[in-house]
C-alpha cells in the first residue's frame, strides 16, 4: 500500500515540477538503479592486476577462455571488416549527412563504441600477460 502511494505521489510531483537537467539526470539514475534496469556500474574492471566481471574475480579457466575468445575476435577477418566499415560509415555520416547536433553525436557515439570495443578486446586478449590493464 505504501509503495502505491509513493509511486502516485512521485508521479503527481513530477507532473507539477520543473526539474533542471541535472535534477532529471539524478532522478533517472536513482530510478534506474533502484529498479536495476541498467547496469550503472562497470561490468569489466581491473583491480590490482586482476580482472573482475560483475564484481567477481575470474578463475584461471575463465580467464583463459576469455583471452582466447578475445584473440579469436581480434583475428577474425569478418569482424575486422565489419568494424572498419561501421567506423567508415560513422565518419561519412557525420561529414556528409548529418544536419543537426543529434546526428553528429550519434556518429560520434558509433566511433566511440568501436574504440571501446577495441580497447576491451585488447584488455581481454592480454589476460595473464605482463600488462594486465593495457587500456587503463
Amino acid at each position: 500500500m505504501f509503495t502505491n502511494f509513493a509511486i502516485k505521489l512521485a508521479i503527481f510531483c513530477l507532473q507539477r515540477a520543473k526539474p533542471t537537467l541535472e535534477q532529471r539526470n539524478q532522478l533517472a539514475n536513482e530510478v534506474l538503479s533502484t529498479l536495476a534496469a541498467l547496469p550503472l556500474s562497470s561490468i569489466i574492471t581491473v583491480k590490482d592486476g586482476s580482472l573482475f566481471v560483475k564484481g567477481n574475480p575470474l578463475g584461471p579457466s575463465e580467464a583463459s577462455s576469455l583471452r582466447e575468445s578475445a584473440r579469436a575476435a581480434m583475428a577474425s577477418k569478418a569482424f575486422t571488416l565489419i568494424r572498419d566499415e561501421v567506423l567508415y560509415q560513422a565518419y561519412t555520416f557525420a561529414a556528409n549527412k548529418s544536419v543537426n547536433i543529434d546526428q553528429l553525436l550519434f556518429a560520434k557515439a558509433a566511433v566511440w563504441w568501436g574504440q571501446k570495443e577495441n580497447d576491451y578486446l585488447l584488455l581481454l586478449s592480454t589476460l595473464g600477460t605482463e600488462d594486465p590493464d593495457p587500456i587503463g
